[in-house]
């Protein structure tokens, strides 16, 4: 049995993977639900390509990330996603605005 990604256990290992899959996840489906409910009609498909280019930037970022630091230490790389996922929720928490009685048009 081969394991390509074992830090400190298998069981510690997928857990682990398993929770930071779920939060960049999550990630993805609130950038759909804020951006309608933040930004004007009027550039809302701009900031929603502005988003996503990001975004792609980051997966391709992470991806050489990976390549470069988990021969140093695997641990890095799962606190770089970790960091990245709860520097995303708090930005989100600090930036998002409640617009329940402002006139989006």
């Amino acid at each position: 049995r081969i394991a390509l990604f074992v830090c400190i256990s298998l069981t510690f290992t997928k857990v682990t993977l398993f929770m930071l899959k779920f939060f960049v996840s999550a990630f993805n489906i609130i950038i759909w639900i804020i951006i309608p409910e933040v930004y004007p009609t009027v550039i809302r498909n701009t900031a929603t390509g502005f988003i996503n280019f990001w975004g792609k930037l980051a997966g391709a970022l992470s991806a050489i990330s990976i390549y470069t630091l988990y021969p140093v230490n695997p641990v890095i790389v799962l606190f770089l996603f970790a960091a990245a996922s709860i520097i995303s929720l708090i930005a989100g928490c600090i930036w998002t605005k409640e617009n329940k009685k402002i006139q989006l048009t």
